[in-house]
């Protein structure tokens, strides 16, 4: 008899940015490892601890949230946390299609009391609350970020032995650096064990 298996990871979208999808399952609580420039349209890109390989690109309603709770300068949110949730009733082009809200906010003394804009002439009040920490959060280990990246390459279709290749060592012996050279190649790593497998 088989252990019960969980289908959360099979049904997150494949892409590289924490997308509603990836939520269906229920709100998760990210520590920011730092923030860097984006694209136009998603002008930042929040690296996040627990999900090596993706990051989060608020929307212009969620930047206002987050600038409202902790002001505009980046810099200071290194390990601070959030929790994301899929708000199934988020309306894009005129169609409830979902999207993502950030509900909960570390570094926060009460909860947030700010508004979002729904459309162009409708604003409702948004509501942030606290993220309490009974104590600080535990920085994941080597062996916690290795196992999520490559549970992050396997959907992509890389394989361990490629990694292990691409590294030079065995996974039980990459170090926080080896981690990052990983995250930073992920696009190159992607395409060189496509073209392995063609």
């Amino acid at each position: 008899m088989t252990g019960e298996l969980d289908m959360t990871a099979s049904a997150e979208a494949r892409s590289d940015q924490i997308n509603a999808a990836d939520l269906i399952s229920g709100p998760r609580t990210y520590t920011i490892e730092k923030v860097t420039e984006g694209k136009a349209t998603h002008p930042f890109d929040f690296h996040l601890v627990e999900s090596p390989g993706k990051v989060y690109r608020p929307n212009t309603g969620m930047r206002r949230v987050i600038i409202a709770g902790w002001g505009p300068k980046t810099e200071v949110y290194h390990g601070r946390r959030l929790t994301l949730l899929n708000e199934p009733t988020v309306i894009y082009a005129g169609a409830e299609i979902g999207g993502l809200r950030v509900s909960h906010m570390s570094h926060l003394d009460k909860p947030l009391k700010t508004s979002l804009a729904i459309n162009q002439k409708k604003k409702v009040p948004y509501i942030v609350e606290p993220l309490t920490e009974a104590a600080p959060p535990a920085e994941p280990s080597p062996e916690d970020r290795a196992s999520k990246a490559v549970a992050w390459f396997s959907a992509k279709g890389v394989e361990r032995q490629h990694l292990e290749a691409h590294v030079g060592l065995p996974i039980a012996e990459w170090t926080a650096a080896h981690l990052s050279d990983l995250t930073e190649s992920r696009e190159s790593i992607v395409s060189e064990s496509t073209g392995d497998q063609s």
